[in-house]
């Protein structure tokens, strides 16, 4: 999982890392995972939330999930 900010702008911006489920995956796959989530978070192209007829920014959680076979 990780934490961004939707900016009013249209940007995305402080993307953080916030948690992986589950907790006892190696930290090297932590961390590869992690780089790929926040490779595919730059890419996300949104409309800001509105309120009261303007654009604000806005904090969002996104969790990305991935099949290991």
């Amino acid at each position: 999982m990780l934490r961004a900010i939707f900016r009013a702008s249209g940007a995305i911006t402080d993307i953080k890392f916030e948690k992986v489920i589950p907790t006892d995956l190696p930290e090297d796959m932590v961390w590869a995972f992690t780089e790929e989530c926040i490779k595919a978070a730059r890419q996300i192209k949104f409309e800001p939330a509105m309120k009261d007829g303007h654009p604000v920014s806005m904090y969002m959680q996104l969790e990305y999930n991935f099949r290991l076979n």
